[in-house]
């Protein structure tokens, strides 16, 4: 594959490829225990929690198609 076509796959696309290649697929991930500060005095909130899964996301994406990009080189 060439890298314009990797770069108009879906995310569905992507990790189809990725499984069918057996190419290791690496998560993001975050974790908290909604500590609250003086900052942040009632922890995280609902929204900020989906903003930062949504990034996790997207950087996974950007990641994957990297990988595979790098596998199509390398093939």
């Amino acid at each position: 594959m060439r890298d314009e076509e990797i770069d108009n796959l879906t995310a569905d696309e992507v990790t189809e490829i990725m499984r069918k290649l057996c190419i290791p697929m690496v998560f993001g991930f975050f974790a908290t225990i909604h500590r609250r500060s003086e900052s942040r005095p009632n922890g995280f909130t609902d929204d900020d929690l989906d903003d930062i899964d949504q990034k996790l996301e997207d950087s996974d994406l950007v990641r994957w198609k990297q990988d595979l990009k790098d596998h199509f080189r390398k093939a």
